[in-house]
């Protein structure tokens, strides 16, 4: 067999180790659970749970959006170690078009900043814990 006979196969293999790996890596953010200090909102309790917490910070997103899968750990450990001082949420913007309309969420995920019930700061795609913190800081 020619040398590129050999480049060709070696290409395949490693083409196949990605694939796979890219799978188990799917399956992995599919399984992700949600903390349970993250509360689901929807359009009929929204505004009243954002104007009765000081700071709530909201994640717009959709259950087919593997953009939002991954962002999913990093709105965990934001719950988890900031649980005396803000709310995390989420609102699936599938199911509750009303509100994602009112705040214009074109695209997700994208995770908006509330104090007392308005507006302050938006993030859009997969951002990490510390962009969040440094975000935070200004509020605290």
């Amino acid at each position: 067999m020619a040398w590129w006979g050999y480049l060709l196969i070696g290409i395949g293999i490693l083409v196949a180790i990605l694939v796979l790996w890219s799978y188990v890596q799917m399956r992995k953010l599919k399984h992700a659970k949600t903390s349970d200090r993250i509360i689901h909102l929807n359009d009929k309790i929204f505004s009243s749970f954002i104007k009765r917490h000081s700071i709530v910070v909201v994640d717009f997103w959709a259950d087919w959006c593997m953009p939002c899968k991954v962002l999913q750990p990093t709105l965990n450990q934001l719950a988890e170690k900031y649980a005396d001082k803000i709310k995390v949420a989420k609102l699936d913007v599938d199911y509750n078009r009303r509100i994602a309309a009112q705040y214009q969420v074109q695209n997700i995920p994208t995770v908006i900043f509330f104090v007392r019930g308005k507006e302050v700061h938006r993030e859009i795609g997969v951002k990490t814990l510390k962009q969040f913190e440094k975000i935070l800081e200004k509020y605290f």
